[in-house]
């Protein structure tokens, strides 16, 4: 952000760093949601995307759908070559391939945006 940059884009970017840092998606047929880099796997309170605990990527998954053989669960051979941590998070995510991926609000139990929720993370 260069620091000529107005008031309004400043706090466009402020806002939209807070949003990033709320959001993540709720698998759905895990066609949407990017498997590298999006932010989707539970980890400790909060989402993560698998680039931030995996160091070897597998160059064949680009999707979340690429380990959902069938759409019937995980494929584990696929898992099986990631770390047991991720491995486990991801295990653990129970996907709902009659529905598309959505993004949701993760500070609230909805998964719904609130002006008061996005305070909490700006602080």
């Amino acid at each position: 952000m260069p620091s000529n940059a107005s008031y309004m884009m400043r706090s466009i970017h402020k806002a939209k760093e807070i949003i990033k840092k709320g959001s993540a998606y709720s698998i759905g047929d895990g066609r949407c949601v990017e498997f590298w880099t999006d932010h989707w796997v539970p980890m400790m309170n909060k989402y993560v995307a698998p680039r931030e605990m995996e160091e070897n990527r597998l160059v064949d998954i680009n999707k979340v759908q690429n380990v959902m053989p069938d759409f019937r669960g995980w494929n584990d051979d696929i898992l099986n070559l990631l770390q047991p941590p991720l491995r486990s998070a991801i295990k653990f995510i129970h996907s709902c391939i009659s529905t598309h991926d959505k993004l949701v609000w993760t500070p609230d139990r909805k998964g719904l945006f609130s002006p008061k929720s996005a305070n909490h993370l700006s602080v």
